[in-house]
C-alpha cells in the first residue's frame, strides 16, 4: 500500500472518523509493515502538539466548527509530515521551531498569543494604562495585572462573562473564570449557562450564578457588590466555609475584612450606570435615550413618563428561541413601514432582548410629542418588532416577569403607527419610522405620540 494511503488511514483514526473496514485495515497493516508502524507514530506526536494548540477551539466550539477544525487540522498535519521527512534526523522540537515559518506559507495562522490570552477588548474609550503594569496585546488580556488609569473598557472573557470596567481600576486575572479587583469598579454580565466568572477582593471573593453584577473597591479597601440580575455567592475570603447568596436587588458592603451590611440596591446602583450599558453590549445611544438603571424594576411601564426622552429597558437576556417569533424589521437598510420585509426569527438561536419606549405625560400641556434618535449595539440586531399584537405575542419570551407593561388599554396601545392619523382637527399625527442599518448594528427611530405609548422590541444576537 501506498504511503499516502496509509496516511488516510491514520488520519481517519486520529480524528475518530473511521469506519470499522478501515479500523480492522489499519490494524493488520501495524501488525505487518515497519513503515504504517513508522507513519502512525510520526503523525500521532504531531496530532498531539497540534491538538494542544487547538483543543481550546475544537471543545469550546459547535459541531459544526468542531468539524471544520478537525479537518483543518488534518491538512496541518499532512504539510507538517511532508515537512518533516525533509528534515530527515532533526528533532521533533527543532522540526516544529522551523516549521513554524514554513506553515505559514501555506497559510496556516499560528495565533499562539490568542491561545493563552484570557479574554479580549471588545470596546475602549480614551484608554491609558499605567506603564508599570501590564498592557493589552493586540486586544488581548493575560494572566497579569494591569492598571487602567483613564478611559472605559468592555472585555469577553473565554469562560463567556462580558466585563467592563471604568478607571481609575486595578485588576489581574488569575485564569479565564478567576479575576482579582484590587481598587475600582467594575460590572459583568453571565447570560448563558456555561459561563462562569469568580472575582475575589481584599473583603470578599464572588462567585456569579448566571446572572449581572457591579462590584466596586474604594482605595482603603472598602467592597461593595450590588446584584443587578440573578444571584451570587459570596465569601468573606478565600479560606473561609461561610457562603451565602445575595440575590438580584440587594448590594452587600464589606467594611474591613469582616463586618458586613447589606441594602438595597436603589442606594447604590448609580455608581454603575456609566457601566451599565457597556455590559449590555450597548456602545452608543442618542442623549435622549435614557437607559433604565441596572436592577429590578419598581413601577408600571406607563407611569415613566417623559414628552422630550424614550427609554430604554433591557428584558430578558441570553434567551434560547425555542418558538416562533414573528418580526416586522430584519434587514439592514431597511426602513420600517415603507419598505421593511416581515420575517421570522429563527429557532435555536440567543438573543437578548431591548425595549424602546416613548411614553408621553398624561393630560400635559403639549398633545403631539415627537422624539428622533439612534442606539448602536455591538453585536448584531436580528429582527425589530414594532406592531401591538406581535409584542403581545412575544411577551412570554422576552417579558420582564411580573412587570405591567401598559397593554391593557386595548388593541393598539402597544407597538407603532404605520399610518399617519388625521383626526386630531388641525393637528397632523405622523406615522412612526425605524430603521434598520447596513451592519444590522444601528437603529434609528422617529416616534410621534399623543396619549398612548410607542413600544418596540430589539432582538439582539447574544
Amino acid at each position: 500500500m501506498k504511503n499516502k494511503d496509509i496516511q488516510i488511514l491514520v488520519d481517519a483514526y486520529l480524528d475518530g472518523t473511521i469506519t470499522a473496514d478501515q479500523k480492522t485495515e489499519l490494524e493488520n497493516l501495524l501488525r505487518t509493515s515497519e513503515v504504517a508502524r513508522d507513519l502512525f507514530s510520526k503523525t500521532a506526536d504531531i496530532d498531539a502538539l497540534l491538538f494542544q494548540w487547538g483543543e481550546e477551539e475544537a471543545l469550546g466550539a459547535d459541531g459544526a466548527k468542531a468539524s471544520g477544525f478537525a479537518h483543518r487540522k488534518a491538512e496541518e498535519r499532512s504539510r507538517f509530515t511532508i515537512f518533516q521527512s525533509l528534515v530527515g534526523k532533526v528533532g521533533i522540537a527543532a522540526a516544529l521551531i522551523l516549521s513554524l515559518g514554513i506553515l505559514s506559507w501555506y497559510g496556516i495562522e499560528w495565533n499562539l498569543d490568542d491561545k493563552r490570552s484570557v479574554a479580549s477588548l471588545t470596546y475602549e474609550s480614551q484608554l491609558v494604562w499605567d506603564d508599570a503594569f501590564a498592557k493589552p496585546k493586540n486586544g488581548r488580556f493575560f494572566d497579569e495585572t494591569y492598571f487602567l488609569k483613564s478611559g472605559f473598557l468592555r472585555m469577553n472573557t473565554k469562560k463567556g462573562a462580558v466585563v467592563s470596567i471604568a478607571a481609575p481600576t486595578q485588576f489581574q486575572f488569575d485564569s479565564p473564570e478567576q479575576m482579582q479587583l484590587f481598587f475600582g469598579k467594575m460590572t459583568a454580565r453571565l447570560s448563558k449557562e456555561e459561563a462562569s466568572l469568580k472575582v475575589s477582593t481584599d473583603s470578599m471573593n464572588i462567585r456569579d450564578l448566571g446572572t449581572a453584577f457591579g462590584l466596586r473597591v474604594d482605595s482603603n479597601s472598602e467592597s461593595s457588590i450590588s446584584v443587578f440580575e440573578g444571584a451570587v455567592e459570596v465569601k468573606k475570603d478565600v479560606k473561609s466555609t461561610e457562603e451565602f447568596t445575595l440575590s438580584e436587588g440587594k448590594t452587600l458592603k464589606a467594611i474591613g475584612k469582616f463586618a458586613f451590611e447589606d441594602e438595597e440596591l436603589s442606594t447604590n446602583a448609580e455608581n454603575f450606570n456609566d457601566l451599565w450599558p457597556l455590559t449590555l453590549g450597548i456602545d452608543q445611544y442618542s442623549p435622549l435615550v435614557r437607559l433604565m438603571p441596572p436592577g429590578p424594576v419598581e413601577q408600571p411601564l406607563v407611569e415613566i413618563q417623559s414628552n422630550a426622552d424614550v427609554h430604554l429597558m433591557p428584558e430578558e437576556q441570553g434567551v434560547f428561541v425555542d418558538e416562533r417569533v414573528d418580526l416586522d424589521l430584519v434587514s439592514g437598510g431597511e426602513q420600517w413601514p415603507e419598505n421593511a420585509e416581515v420575517g421570522i426569527l429563527s429557532e435555536g438561536q440567543y438573543v437578548s432582548s431591548f425595549l424602546l419606549f416613548f411614553n408621553p405625560v398624561k393630560g400635559g400641556d403639549e398633545w403631539l410629542n415627537r422624539v428622533s434618535g439612534q442606539i448602536r449595539f455591538e453585536n448584531e440586531i436580528v429582527g425589530i418588532i414594532c406592531m401591538h399584537a406581535k409584542l403581545i405575542a412575544s411577551d412570554s419570551l422576552f417579558a420582564v416577569e411580573n412587570l405591567e407593561y401598559g397593554h391593557n388599554y386595548g388593541v393598539g396601545s402597544r407597538g407603532l403607527e404605520s399610518e399617519d392619523v388625521v383626526d386630531f382637527g388641525y393637528y397632523r399625527l405622523a406615522h412612526d419610522v425605524v430603521s434598520l442599518s447596513e451592519d444590522r448594528r444601528s437603529i434609528y427611530f422617529n416616534f410621534n405620540a399623543t396619549t398612548l405609548v410607542d413600544q418596540i422590541r430589539i432582538l439582539v444576537k447574544e
